[in-house]
C-alpha cells in the first residue's frame, strides 16, 4: 500500500539517488532518476485531490469501480487508473487539479518559469537516450526539479 506520504518518501529517495548519483558522475542516470522525482509529487497530489488512498493500486478490481448494474458484464473502471500511470508532466499537472495554479504562478514568477522549460524537457523515453548529459545539465535539472517540488509543497502540505 502506497499512501501519498509513501509516495512523497520514494519522491525524496529519487531526489537523493540524483544527487549520489551526480557526485558519482553518472550524469545521465541522475537527470532521469531526478524526473521521477516531480513525478511522484504530482501523483501524490492526484491521490489527496481525488482522495485517492492508493493511486498504485491499480489490479484490485475492488478499488477499480463501482459495482456494476444488474445485467452489465463490464465496468468503465477498469480503465479507470489508465491515465493515471502517464509520466507526463502536463497531464499530471491537469490530474493533480494544479494546471492553471502553475500556468499563472509562470506568468509571474520568471525564474520558476525557467526551471520550468528546464524541467519540461524531461520525460520517460530518456533512459534509451545516447545522448550523455553534462555535470552542469544534470545539476541544473536537479536544482530546476528542487523549486517545482518546493512550489508544490505548499499544496500537499496536510499530507
Amino acid at each position: 500500500m502506497r499512501t501519498p506520504q509513501n509516495i512523497i518518501t520514494l519522491a525524496e529517495e529519487k531526489l537523493e539517488t540524483a544527487e549520489f548519483l551526480i557526485n558519482g558522475n553518472y550524469f545521465d542516470n541522475a537527470y532521469y532518476i531526478a524526473g521521477y522525482a516531480l513525478e511522484l509529487y504530482l501523483k501524490a497530489r492526484i491521490c489527496k485531490t481525488l482522495d485517492i488512498f492508493d493511486l498504485f493500486d491499480f489490479d484490485k478490481n475492488k478499488n477499480r469501480s463501482l459495482p456494476l448494474p444488474q445485467g452489465a458484464k463490464t465496468s468503465v473502471g477498469d480503465n479507470l487508473y489508465k491515465p493515471f500511470k502517464v509520466h507526463d508532466y502536463n497531464q499530471l499537472f491537469i490530474l493533480s487539479g494544479l494546471f492553471t495554479e502553475f500556468e499563472n504562478k509562470l506568468k509571474t514568477d520568471i525564474g520558476l518559469k525557467s526551471d520550468w522549460f528546464i524541467v519540461s524537457l524531461w520525460n520517460e523515453d530518456l533512459r534509451y537516450s545516447i545522448e550523455k548529459k553534462s555535470k552542469k545539465e544534470s545539476e541544473d535539472f536537479l536544482n530546476s526539479i528542487k523549486k517545482i517540488i518546493l512550489w508544490l509543497k505548499q499544496y500537499l502540505s496536510t499530507i
